[in-house]
């Protein structure tokens, strides 16, 4: 069917005037397209400037139920929220059929509003959920549950579960794997090398590495295994931080943004840390940190500094401060203080998978006291 008849076809369904072989016809049209801007073209008539983008995935079922009650509805509905969802719908169509996820450009949802927690009513821990930002730019949103092949152009990723993984290609795209607070995410580059992202940390990367380095770029917190290849060396650029020569090895990096010190372990094998007129290789077990822009070495608790990595909150001689910011990005609340709050440091370890009230009874023992209220945490004097 050409371009014409289908467009033809999307209007007597938005019109509710299809026969029921027309509809047949019009859902064949869909799971055939070949180019999907003809899709987003239709669906344009229905969706204002928006700034921002999103992704929506649901199955067809849900799908078709969704845009029969959109066009069973008339006008009365608001035109942005009915818009929002008919082009859910028609985007879900294509993925469904095609077996491939077609990101679609859509206004973005509304604003998160930080519903009010009580202490008696648990706040769970984060899980497996990322955001993926392709070449073109639109956004893929990850989750565990989704098992599926994403394709952006002529390159493809496969996602299984709480990871991704990138298939060799000749094609070099720039994409971005960004974990939000609550979230982390496990990857494979193209190269074969590994990565685990914690929560609120980032990763740009080529989906091919072309000429005579990799080169990829990390905030946040990450860990890296990383494939040996003494031909095209490895290098990391932290944001706003020091810059990482790799042959194979793996390495630990904490790069927050709210955290005043920066912190570079090498687990195993080799890499030269550079920073300003700084240069110098690390071996494993050592440590470089680097705050106002000094940098210092010495040795880690490599079990302590991968301690996220395998489900555990690990704390020695933290303080209440480092505590409550990992706590912050692990269970997506914000922390204030109340009153004047005496220093103090903690020692152990607590499950991540925990909910966040009973990490907090564990820290109570240290007699830190608190409440929740609208999904902040308030510590109390």
């Amino acid at each position: 069917m050409d371009r014409a008849s289908g467009e033809q076809l999307f209007r007597k369904y938005a019109q509710k005037d299809i026969t029921e072989a027309e509809k047949a016809a019009f859902y064949e049209w869909l799971e055939t397209a070949q180019d999907t801007s003809q899709l987003g073209d239709l669906v344009d008539e229905y969706i204002v400037s928006f700034a921002d983008t999103s992704v929506v995935e649901m199955n067809e079922q849900a799908a078709g139920s969704i845009l029969n009650a959109i066009l069973s509805s008339g006008k009365k509905p608001v035109r942005r929220r009915r818009t929002y969802l008919l082009a859910a719908a028609v985007a879900a169509l294509v993925a469904t059929s095609s077996g491939i996820f077609w990101a679609l450009q859509l206004p973005p949802a509304p604003p998160k509003v930080l519903a009010p927690i009580a202490d008696n009513a648990p706040v769970m821990s984060g899980g497996a959920k990322a955001v993926l930002t392709l070449g073109d730019g639109s956004k893929v949103v990850l989750d565990s549950a989704a098992q599926r092949q994403i394709v952006s152009g002529p390159v493809t990723a496969q996602q299984s579960g709480g990871s991704l993984h990138y298939d060799a290609s000749g094609a070099a795209q720039q994409h971005t794997l960004f974990t939000p607070r609550g979230g982390q995410f496990r990857l494979q580059l193209p190269d074969g090398t590994k990565v685990w992202l914690n929560a609120a940390s980032s990763i740009t990367f080529p989906t091919a590495f072309e000429g005579n380095e990799r080169l990829v770029q990390v905030s946040g917190e990450v860990y890296m295994e990383v494939a040996e290849n003494v031909r095209q060396p490895f290098r990391v650029q932290v944001t706003n931080g020091p810059r990482l020569e790799v042959l194979g090895t793996s390495f630990n990096i904490n790069a927050y943004a709210d955290e005043p010190i920066q912190r570079t372990t090498l687990v195993q094998g080799s890499i030269r840390y550079i920073s300003g007129t700084t240069s110098q290789v690390l071996k494993p077990g050592q440590q470089a940190l680097l705050e106002n822009g000094k940098v210092t070495f010495g040795t880690a608790d490599v079990s302590e500094v991968l301690a996220w990595k395998n489900g555990l909150f690990h704390f020695s001689g933290a303080s209440l401060q480092e505590v409550m910011r990992e706590l912050s990005r692990w269970y997506d609340v914000d922390v204030a203080y109340e009153g004047l709050v005496r220093p103090r440091s903690f020692e152990g370890k607590i499950g991540r998978d925990l909910s966040l009230q009973d990490v907090l009874s564990n820290l109570g023992k240290n007699s830190v006291h608190y409440k929740i209220e609208g999904g902040k945490v308030i510590v109390l004097p």
